[in-house]
């Protein structure tokens, strides 16, 4: 599926909507615009059918133009047939008279008035509203899945995954359009699965056997299945063909979309591709390698929180200690990396006031590691592109950084006290508790900001060189106890 519709006059592509959608393309937003999608030849109207049925939202774009616009008007009342609660106007510079046009025509549908706001203000403000709407609505994110999974299988060039495919297509169609015969398509869905993957778990049929014959196929794949698959495709078989419960029909594409995940998992996946990659020592970092970091960033974090490749080159230049990354050592390409910041007391309690942007921290706000002792640390980022986030990039970087505390504690005797963190994200928040970390307070940015204190030591590491790290700072802390208690 599509996030996002884009539905506007023509007159507007240049100056708005060009922009707008290359903005929301930068956030991994998928986005349906018919100067992308409808090449020559096409049929109009049944393109901009197929995607109004297969977009989440649709951006209603309201300009002087939007009132000469008869596409503007067809694509509007044709998705509000669909869902009215997912259409987001957004509108731009009108007059007195076509404000009021607009409101009669929206009636009570919130809309988003640009006149204050910069394109990446709008931007972010459809993006949040994106996710709300997935977030409470898990049958958008379950449809949305069977989606991608259905051009993931119908990318395999064999006749099987084509008749599989086949079947998902046709499941799509009839749950958005004839619900009644959702239960009837998942059936077909099911049964192409399991003569698809015969083979794949030895599993042998009489030709007699009639191929409509649901008992059949569950005795047959019993031993064959574990537990959890067995029981989504005996739930779809044995299901009210006829329902039309929305609960109900909820469950059975959940079913469906575990079956398919299970099959293309089985058919297809490979394992996880293992890259080589080496790190970039501190102080080998050049100035040019940060506007890689920057492209990585525009890639995984929000906007609004980045610091300028200028801002992350003056923190380096005072302490180079305060990047590291690795490299791709076949392209040679930066793969991902980590800022952690020492710093200053002062920018330690404005963290915690939650009050605070990175991009606003300069030279005055971090330390260098000169003299030994106990140090603050501020991790500003941790950024893996992604290409590599299934890959073994993240856990380079994690035993990189683990190896840098170590060498600071044996050659400089300098020990990390006491660590902060932004969670900007799902991931880095899934981080900041796997590290036993403590939510301390939320941000006027909208993140949170996780505390941990290292001595006495209250966190948790995984693997070899975490379990070194921790069994350091443990025996520091009972050597210099009462002066760590003191401090």
């Amino acid at each position: 599926m599509f996030d996002f519709f884009v539905s506007h006059a023509t007159a507007d592509k240049n100056d708005i909507v060009d922009s707008l959608v290359f903005e929301l393309k930068k956030r991994n937003i998928t986005v349906w615009y018919d100067k992308d999608i409808i090449c020559y030849g096409n049929d109009i109207n049944k393109e901009i059918d197929y995607g109004l049925k297969h977009s989440i939202c649709l951006i209603l774009i309201v300009t002087k133009h939007f009132f000469d616009s008869k596409w503007v008007f067809f694509e509007f009342g044709r998705y509000s047939t669909y869902e009215k609660a997912r259409i987001i106007p957004v509108i731009y510079d009108i007059s007195s008279e076509q404000y009021l046009q607009i409101i009669q025509i929206l009636g009570n549908i919130k809309y988003i008035d640009t006149k204050s706001k910069s394109l990446i203000d709008t931007v972010q403000l459809l993006v949040d509203n994106l996710h709300r709407i997935k977030e409470n609505n898990e049958d958008l994110t379950i449809k949305d899945q069977i989606y991608k999974l259905h051009k993931a299988i119908e990318s395999k060039e064999d006749i099987n995954s084509g008749l599989v495919s086949m079947s998902i297509s046709e499941f799509i169609e009839v749950s958005d359009s004839y619900p009644s015969h959702t239960v009837f398509c998942a059936r077909k869905v099911a049964l192409e699965i399991l003569r698809d993957i015969g083979k794949v778990l030895d599993v042998t049929f009489d030709s007699s056997q009639s191929t409509r014959d649901f008992d059949f196929y569950l005795e047959t794949y019993k031993n064959k299945l574990n537990k959890n698959i067995f029981e989504y495709f005996r739930f779809i078989f044995n299901s009210d063909l006829y329902s039309m419960d929305e609960s109900y029909l909820k469950l059975i594409n959940k079913a469906l979309l575990y079956v398919l995940q299970w099959y293309f998992s089985l058919k297809y996946q490979t394992p996880s591709r293992i890259y080589s990659f080496e790190l970039i020592m501190p102080g080998e970092m050049k100035h040019e390698n940060f506007l890689e970091t920057d492209e990585i960033d525009y890639l995984v974090l929000r906007e609004d929180l980045i610091a300028s490749v200028d801002t992350a080159i003056e923190w380096y230049d005072y302490n180079y200690y305060t990047y590291l990354a690795i490299r791709d050592q076949e392209t040679q390409k930066i793969a991902g990396y980590i800022t952690v910041l020492p710093i200053t007391e002062d920018t330690y309690y404005q963290i915690l006031s939650g009050d605070f942007m990175d991009k606003e921290f300069t030279a005055d706000s971090i330390l260098q590691y000169d003299f030994p002792g106990l140090y603050t640390v501020y991790v500003a980022s941790i950024a893996v592109h992604p290409q590599y986030q299934n890959s073994n990039a993240f856990f380079e970087l994690y035993n990189a950084t683990i190896d840098l505390f170590l060498e600071l504690a044996k050659e400089r005797e300098v020990y990390i006290n006491r660590m902060i963190a932004e969670a900007s994200t799902k991931q880095g928040e899934k981080l900041c508790k796997m590290l036993r970390m403590k939510k301390y307070c939320s941000t006027t940015s909208s993140t949170d900001v996780y505390t941990l204190t290292l001595i006495p030591p209250e966190f948790k590491l995984i693997g070899t060189k975490g379990k070194d790290f921790m069994n350091l700072y443990k025996q520091k802390y009972e050597e210099y106890k009462e002066y760590f208690d003191e401090f």
